[in-house]
């Protein structure tokens, strides 16, 4: 009798000790456990919060967490918006290009130019951004003065629109300008025509034909002038007897334009150094990039 009692408390004691040790291990469905330290695997899932606070080393993430994670991180949309980019070395192109964007040409037209000495201002809106690559720049007079012309200007940009000269972007450019007409018209596939006057024009200059009854179009000089006669590529267009011609100053240097004023503007003024005879405007167009 007394090995049979001590029989049945062994068993007793034992499936205690069996009990206790299975529910350390296993917990119930729906119990949470943390990590332990003296039963190897028994580990607690990392909740969504505890992922991305990222502070405890105690709990073990799933791909949920991770996708979690990922969408709570603050990622960058575009590149564009990072404006304080850097590199943290050379950038080496390994045998490739950097592509620039196409150019995008911006158009401004200056009035109240006369008989006077006169200084027109103004701004170009509209561009893309406050730190521009001007790419190239012309300018030539866009109306019909009455009168032959040969003016010479200074053409300066500015970082603000105040245009102090202490705000003048690199230097001021020096430009001559010249209007004159057609005698007696030109007809499409032309390559010369008589002028009333071809003061100024040099070989290579630009030369613009106004509209004058057709479509206005650039052609180049390919001869040196005469006092009335200019030599070009072929015309594209028709242009009637006294349609203006007149020189497209070309700047072709590159430089960067900073508006410190964030207004997304180019800031111009077109000074004239020499008088002209008659009322006219002047057009200045800027390749930008």
């Amino acid at each position: 009798m007394k090995k049979l009692l001590i029989g049945v408390i062994s068993l007793l004691l034992f499936i205690t000790i069996f009990l206790s040790y299975s529910f350390s291990v296993y917990p119930p469905q729906g119990t949470q456990r943390t990590a332990s330290t003296t039963h190897p695997g028994v580990v607690e899932l990392a909740t969504d919060a505890e992922t991305i606070a990222g502070t405890s080393d105690t709990v073990v993430t799933t791909p949920g967490n991770i996708a979690a994670l990922l969408a709570d991180f603050d990622f960058m949309a575009d590149l564009v918006d990072d404006t304080t980019p850097q590199l943290g070395a050379d950038l080496d192109c390994n045998t490739h290009s950097i592509l620039y964007s196409a150019a995008q040409t911006k158009t401004i037209t200056l009035t109240g130019f006369d008989t006077g000495n006169e200084t027109v201002s103004g701004n170009i809106t509209g561009t893309d951004g406050n730190n521009m690559q001007v790419r190239e720049v012309r300018v030539y007079i866009s109306t019909d003065p009455t009168a032959d012309e040969n003016i010479n200007f200074r053409l300066s940009f500015y970082n603000s629109d105040s245009m102090t000269e202490d705000e003048l972007v690199g230097k001021g450019h020096s430009l001559n300008l010249t209007y004159t007409e057609t005698n007696g018209g030109v007809t499409a596939t032309d390559t010369t025509d008589t002028v009333d006057d071809g003061s100024g024009l040099v070989i290579y200059d630009l030369i613009r034909f106004h509209a004058g009854g057709g479509t206005a179009e650039n052609q180049r000089l390919t001869a040196a002038p005469t006092a009335t006669g200019l030599t070009f590529t072929a015309a594209g267009y028709d242009h009637t007897d006294n349609a203006g011609i007149v020189r497209v100053h070309e700047i072709t240097d590159s430089f960067f334009l900073v508006d410190a004023d964030a207004s997304n503007e180019i800031h111009i003024k077109l000074q004239a150094l020499s008088a002209a005879t008659a009322s006219m405007s002047v057009i200045v167009e800027v390749d930008l990039q």
